[in-house]
């Protein structure tokens, strides 16, 4: 992948210390970049644990510090749809920023179709596929693993799990959780704001703001946990 942002500091908006040591090690082996400056939209103590102390740099600030330019390197600092969407909207709020903002951060080991369809905001771990002619939406995470089959499109503020494999033709609305090692097989719908939990085998529509799991999966609850 092309770096564009080297000797550049990243601006990681909101905090999550357990996976900050993630997103630093992608941003470092995507984009050569180990200098962060940690924006937290709320109070958060500690730190990340790393083993490797030293060899990033970061400062942790508050969000009334945070100097918003349009030459700026964003990235969330979290993960999840309710946590990335909370973020996102007190930052957009005080600070008129937009998802145009955010660069896509893509690892290297990522196989892209050339035809695939990226919106902004993404985060990329190792070893994923994505298919032909698929659209991933915006803010969406996709963890170490995943692959995701061809003509699929994913809504925005998702986040795929490790090991997550979808079939082709799949639709996933915004805002949805897939657990880890989920399989969604051929021509299925997903609505929005939709858990799917871990080791799912889904072989049939789930509807919008369900938890659902099992083999085959089926709807368990309503998700009254968050709603994009």
């Amino acid at each position: 992948m092309i770096n564009n942002y080297k000797d550049q500091t990243i601006k990681l908006l909101g905090c999550s210390w357990v996976y900050l040591p993630v997103i630093f090690d992608v941003i470092y082996e995507t984009l050569a970049i180990k200098e962060f400056s940690i924006y937290k939209n709320i109070p958060v103590e500690g730190g990340p644990e790393l083993f490797n102390q030293g060899f990033y740099k970061y400062n942790a600030f508050n969000l009334p510090e945070f100097n918003f330019s349009e030459s700026d390197k964003l990235v969330f600092g979290v993960t999840g749809p309710k946590a990335k969407y909370i973020v996102f909207n007190q930052f957009k709020d005080s600070y008129a920023i937009d998802l145009k903002s955010f660069i896509n951060v893509i690892h290297p080991t990522t196989y892209l179709a050339t035809s695939s369809m990226l919106k902004d905001g993404l985060f990329i771990e190792p070893g994923v596929i994505i298919s032909s002619q698929t659209e991933i939406g915006n803010a969406v995470t996709i963890k170490r693993g995943v692959k995701i089959g061809h003509h699929n499109v994913i809504g925005d503020f998702c986040e795929f799990n490790p090991g997550v494999i979808t079939g082709g033709n799949v639709k996933i609305g915004k805002g949805c959780i897939l657990g880890v090692g989920s399989v969604i097989k051929n021509d299925i719908t997903i609505g929005e704001n939709t858990f799917i939990g871990m080791g799912s085998v889904v072989t049939q529509n789930i509807p919008s703001g369900v938890i659902a799991y099992g083999n085959p999966c089926k709807v368990v609850k309503n998700n009254d946990l968050w709603k994009i």
